[in-house]
């Protein structure tokens, strides 16, 4: 999803549980691998590894899995 703040676009990550609470939202300007990386190394390491990881078809992700 894309989010314009003070006149400049970023994009928004955002991962959720299964019981639909927020636990990490990031905001970057770009949406690549390097930026998926750091964006799911952050939050596997807040919280316990996942039994299943749902995304959207992203090339990036894909690269990162």
């Amino acid at each position: 999803m894309t989010v314009k703040i003070k006149g400049e676009m970023f994009i928004l990550w955002r991962a959720v549980d299964s019981s639909g609470y927020e636990l990490d939202v990031f905001f970057h300007k770009r949406r690549n691998k390097k930026v998926a990386i750091r964006f799911l190394r952050r939050l596997l390491m807040n919280y316990p590894n996942p039994r299943v990881i749902v995304m959207d078809k992203l090339k990036s992700y894909r690269k990162l899995i």
